[in-house]
C-alpha cells in the first residue's frame, strides 16, 4: 500500500513538472492563455499582472509634452506579455491572450549634460489591456470590442477604477481603431523593416559614389531575421538607419 502511494504521489508531481514546462516552453498559444490568467480571472476581473517587469518584453515608449515650457508632464512605458511581438510580426495582429501594461509616471524635467531632459518622477497607475476576439465576457463593461480595459491607480494594482471601457478607456483609441485600438507606429519592435540593397558600386570602402541616395536601393524584408541577413556596410552606417514601414 505504502508503495503503491509513494508512486502516485511521484507520478503526480512528474506530471505537475510536465505541465509547468509545457506552459513555459510550450506553442505561443498556450503561452498566451496562461499569460491571461495572471492578468484575468475567469469572470473578468484583471489586475496588473504580478512581475511584469522582468517576464513580460519592453514595447516602447511615449512621452506626453508639458502644456508650457519644454518637457514632457507624462512618461508611459509599455510593455506585452512573453510572445507578443514574435506573434504581431508573424500575423500583423495580437493573439487571443495577449497582455498589455502601461505605466504611466509623472516626470521632472530639467537640465543635463544633453540638454533638457525629462524622467519618470513617480507613479501614477497602471493601464491593463488583454486581448478578447471572442467575447468571452458578455455583459461585462469592462470587456468589448476585442479587448478588455483597465486602469489602476498606483496605490491599488489589484482593484480598477474603471467602469465602462466605452467611456473610461476606449476613447483616447478612437484614431487607432484600424490597427486593433493601439497606436502600432510607436513601437517599433512590431514593425517589419526595410534593409538597403546595396549596388556593386558600393561594395568597398574606396568607392567614390557611397553619398548615392541609398534608401532607394532598399528592398522588403519580411522578417528582422532575413533583414540581418543583408546588414548595413560598416563604413555606411553612420550615414544610414534602417528604414521601418510602421505596418507588417
Amino acid at each position: 500500500m505504502k508503495t503503491a502511494i509513494v508512486a502516485a504521489l511521484g507520478l503526480a508531481v512528474i506530471g505537475a513538472i510536465a505541465a509547468l514546462a509545457q506552459t513555459q516552453s510550450g506553442p505561443t498559444w498556450m503561452r498566451t492563455v496562461v499569460v491571461r490568467n495572471a492578468a484575468a480571472d475567469a469572470s473578468g476581473n484583471i489586475r496588473v499582472p504580478a512581475n511584469y517587469r522582468t517576464t513580460y518584453e519592453f514595447l516602447g515608449s511615449w512621452a506626453v509634452a508639458a502644456d508650457q515650457g519644454a518637457g514632457a508632464k507624462q512618461q508611459h512605458i509599455v510593455y506585452a506579455s512573453p510572445g507578443a511581438v514574435a506573434a504581431y510580426r508573424k500575423s500583423g495582429h495580437f493573439p487571443d491572450g495577449t497582455v498589455l501594461v502601461k505605466e504611466v509616471y509623472a516626470t521632472s524635467t530639467g537640465s543635463m549634460t544633453t540638454g533638457t531632459v525629462s524622467h519618470e518622477l513617480a507613479l501614477q497607475g497602471w493601464f491593463v489591456m488583454v486581448v478578447d476576439s471572442e467575447n468571452d465576457h458578455p455583459g461585462n463593461k469592462l470587456w468589448g470590442d476585442g479587448w478588455g480595459w483597465s486602469w489602476f491607480d498606483a496605490n491599488n494594482s489589484l482593484k480598477t477604477t474603471s467602469t465602462d471601457y466605452k467611456t473610461d478607456c476606449q476613447s483616447c483609441h478612437v484614431p487607432a481603431r484600424s490597427t486593433q485600438w493601439i497606436y502600432v507606429q510607436g513601437y517599433p519592435a512590431l514593425h517589419r523593416c526595410h534593409a538597403p540593397r546595396w549596388p556593386a558600386a558600393l561594395s568597398h570602402p574606396s568607392g567614390v559614389r557611397t553619398g548615392l541616395a541609398l534608401a532607394s536601393w532598399r528592398r522588403t524584408c519580411h522578417s528582422q531575421t532575413e533583414c540581418d541577413r543583408d546588414p548595413i556596410p560598416w563604413w555606411t552606417r553612420g550615414q544610414m538607419t534602417l528604414l521601418c514601414d510602421g505596418v507588417p
